[in-house]
Parts: structure tokens; C-alpha cells; sequence
């Protein structure tokens, strides 16, 4: 009711400027998009930590996939749990961990122990150290349903690991 009223807005990427515009009908002249950028050197000054993570976690001979986001229904972690209990099953020394915090927690806790990947699936909770986690792992995996601009999918890359994304233009 009140964007009419705001003489600017800000987005992060091109594709929530466009919802934006669409969703609160205002002129697309009045929305910049300011990028959110990432230091390089924070992602490649980390593979020294590698062997202590690797040790201190007890993850040390397993390939591990990765995800960092929201837990939310939208980040499509809900997905990602199922497919693991595949790639699991079909490989026991795999690990998935999922670092980030949100209103799925609950909800992913209780699957996991549905599925029984207690000692498979890890909840990191909200982490500072993400450059440490994503040297650590084999694979970023990104099953998100809708993004503005992937920043954890931009972390990845810059790390130089395989990423694993779903089909979805942002990605």
C-alpha cells in the first residue's frame, strides 16, 4: 500500500528487482540492484584449516556434500534429505552438512531421524566460518526453489568446488 509513496528501492539481483516491480506495480526506474560482493581472499587463505576441521569434526576419509543456506522450505532442504538418503545408501562414506538456521529445524531434526541419518546429516546452525566448511567439502550442493542472487552458490564457486544446483534461472 505504500511503495507508491517510496522514491527508491534497493535489490540485490536483477531477478527480486523483477519480482519487486511486478509484485509491488512500481516503475522499474525507481530500483537499483546493488550486488553483494565477497572478499576472494577469505575463501582461498582456508585450505590450512582443512586437516584440523576435517580431524576436530571426525569427518576425515568421508566425501561430503554441503549446504549453506536459510532453513526453509524454499531452500528445498527438505528435497536434499531424501535425495542423500539415496546417495548414502549407495555410498556409506558420505556425509551431508547443512549450515544455516531457520524455521525448518524442527522439521529437518525430525527426518533425519525418520530416515535415520543421525550420524550422516549434520545442522551446523548459523556459521561465521563458511570459507573453512566449503574447503572441507567435495561438493556444494544448492536445491533452492527461488533465489534473488545465490550468495552461498557464489561462495561455492569461488572455492572452486562442484556444485550441485537446481534448475532455476538464477542458478
Amino acid at each position: 500500500m505504500t511503495a507508491g509513496k517510496v522514491d527508491f528501492f534497493l535489490c540485490n539481483s536483477n531477478a527480486i528487482k523483477k519480482t519487486n516491480v511486478r509484485a509491488l506495480n512500481i516503475d522499474g526506474n525507481k530500483v537499483q540492484v546493488i550486488y553483494r560482493g565477497r572478499c576472494l581472499e577469505d575463501f582461498s587463505a582456508t585450505t590450512e584449516a582443512q586437516p584440523s576441521l576435517l580431524r576436530e569434526l571426525n569427518w576425515t576419509g568421508q566425501k561430503i556434500f554441503l549446504n549453506v543456506g536459510r532453513l526453509n522450505k524454499g531452500k528445498g532442504q527438505i528435497d536434499l534429505l531424501k535425495a542423500f538418503t539415496v546417495i548414502n545408501k549407495n555410498n556409506p562414506n558420505t556425509l551431508l552438512i547443512i549450515a544455516g538456521e531457520g524455521s525448518l529445524r524442527s522439521e529437518l531434526e525430525k527426518l533425519i531421524i525418520e530416515l535415520q541419518l543421525q550420524k550422516k546429516v549434520f545442522l551446523m546452525g548459523y556459521r561465521e566460518d563458511i570459507p573453512s566448511l566449503l574447503s572441507v567439502a567435495d561438493f556444494f550442493v544448492f536445491p533452492t526453489y527461488y533465489e534473488g542472487l545465490p550468495g552461498s552458490l557464489v561462495e561455492a564457486i569461488i572455492s572452486k568446488i562442484p556444485v550441485i544446483v537446481s534448475d532455476i534461472s538464477e542458478n
